[in-house]
């Protein structure tokens, strides 16, 4: 990869009637590679932007553009971060017969990226435009006339132009019923990991599934997004939300990033082999977008993936609605739809929040989440980060905010369903009970009730004798009120490595 001198060009400045400004967009770009040189940044518009990049930032700006194994495909799409700007750039490949002759082009395709790079997070919404300018673009003859992407650059602005945050422009073109179809169980798997600030990475080609599945699994947590738009910790003091303290979300990631990552926790993708081989970000799991499979290489988050009963039929529920759906891109329908989905599973991390303060941790109101679960979250750094945000006893004596929820599960009061039942047994025992466990499912309903016994027989013996006590030590005045203060004392927590005593 490298530096080309990008090309400036008087005729592209705004003159002083038509300039378009706006504080979202930044420029746009074209991105190329070369059989010599790499990946390299051609052009660039506004051109008095240029001035604010370096050599360094223009380099990993040509990296990222085009993204690794971007040759086995004639188009894709990737969604990064550069810079603290959010970047979409629409790749294409295509036959350099179409085009005049050049010395400069030796190989059979010319490659190119248009990239639009900006202040909001706001991918999906620009997705069509910058797809079909990239089509224009590489329809012409003349690579080197930029002309339809000056035209694109100004289209953009205007329809873009001085709007605040747009919840839902945010979510825009990401399907969350696509998300619950491919990962099933491993949605709420991967949900429950955000609660320990993991670190996770998407793995697959093409790279725009690669993207939407990481902000996908991001849009499932409350105001994880809207802080990430803010580019600031928002939180509803409330409730103590987001989570995250300082999760990095990048949906696509190179191997020239690396360095400034593995260190921190993240939610990122990438669709180079060598991150995947080598691992050299020391990823907690590795999850395959193609068929939503998961790799645990850190076996430690085992325990914490676990669901229970009531999560199986929870989520359960949530793909039986979408697979039933007649027509998913029906926008009138509600139940079943994307911003369903998300509402739901905001209802669950808010159930799960108000169940540990208004139950005082008490173990037949908790294990509704999994034991687990909840043992190992008390003992995380997330747990101390929330308890100092969350307003305890504004919260318990308020209304939650015109919201239904309640302190409990939210399948809590949702009957059983026999198959859930064999499902979980069959995850918790050898393999020699599990080939038993075949013959179970032929059984009668209401002979399924009789496995009420060895469901609770089989759960995992994690105790809650200690543990407000343990919570409490760790966590001075949290009993009071549930509020923690912001003395230096209240700093200290006990490592993950601790755990609670049985």
């Amino acid at each position: 990869g490298g530096y080309k001198e990008v090309m400036m060009s008087e005729d592209y400045y705004p003159d002083e009637t038509g300039a378009i400004q706006n504080n979202n967009i930044v420029c746009i770009a074209v991105v190329g590679f070369h059989h010599e040189r790499g990946n390299e940044v051609e052009w660039l518009y506004p051109p008095d932007r240029e001035v604010a990049f370096n050599e360094e930032m223009i380099e990993e700006l040509s990296f990222l553009a085009i993204p690794d194994q971007a040759h086995n495909s004639n188009s894709d799409i990737c969604y990064f971060t550069w810079q603290n700007h959010y970047c979409v750039a629409s790749y294409m490949q295509v036959k350099s017969d179409q085009y005049p002759p050049d010395q400069e082009v030796t190989r059979g395709y010319v490659q190119k990226s248009v990239c639009l790079i900006t202040r909001k997070p706001y991918y999906g919404a620009y997705t069509s435009l910058i797809q079909a300018g990239t089509l224009a673009y590489m329809s012409q003859n003349n690579l080197k006339d930029y002309d339809v992407l000056v035209s694109l650059y100004q289209q953009i602005c205007t329809k873009f132009s001085d709007f605040s945050i747009d919840h839902e422009m945010l979510y825009f073109g990401l399907s969350l019923q696509d998300f619950i179809l491919k990962y099933r169980k491993n949605a709420l798997v991967l949900f429950k990991m955000l609660w320990f600030d993991p670190k996770i990475l998407f793995y697959g080609t093409p790279t725009e599934k690669v993207c939407k599945d990481v902000l996908c699994l991001g849009s499932l947590m409350p105001l994880m997004f809207e802080s990430i738009a803010q580019q600031k910790l928002t939180q509803i003091k409330t409730w103590g939300l987001p989570l995250s303290r300082d999760c990095v979300i990048a949906p696509y990631i190179s191997l020239h990033q690396i360095d400034t990552i593995y260190k921190k926790r993240f939610i990122v993708g990438a669709s180079n082999t060598l991150i995947i081989k080598e691992n050299p970000l020391n990823s907690d799991v590795i999850v395959n977008v193609i068929d939503g499979s998961i790799n645990w290489v850190n076996k430690n988050m085992l325990d914490i993936a676990d669901l229970s009963l009531k999560d199986r039929q929870w989520i359960n529920y949530i793909i039986e609605t979408v697979e039933n759906l007649e027509d998913r891109e029906n926008s009138d329908v509600y139940v079943g739809s994307n911003f369903w989905i998300r509402n739901l599973f905001y209802e669950y991390a808010k159930s799960l929040l108000l169940s540990l303060i208004h139950h005082n941790f008490e173990e037949n109101m908790l294990q509704d989440y999994h034991s687990g679960f909840i043992n190992n979250w008390v003992n995380s750094e997330n747990f101390i980060s929330w308890c100092k945000k969350v307003d305890t006893e504004t919260l318990l004596e308020s209304d939650t905010g015109g919201d239904t929820i309640l302190p409990q599960h939210p399948a809590t009061d949702w009957e059983i369903d026999y198959r859930d039942k064999v499902s979980q047994i069959s995850e918790h025992v050898s393999d020699s009970v599990s080939k038993k466990l075949d013959s179970w499912k032929e059984i009668s309903l209401e002979g399924a009730k009789n496995l009420d016994v060895i469901t609770r027989d089989l759960k995992e013996s994690i105790s809650f004798r200690n543990l407000q006590e343990s919570v409490k030590s760790r966590v001075p005045g949290l009993f009071a009120y549930w509020g923690v203060s912001n003395d230096d004392e209240s700093e200290e927590y006990v490592s993950s490595d601790d755990t609670l005593s049985e």
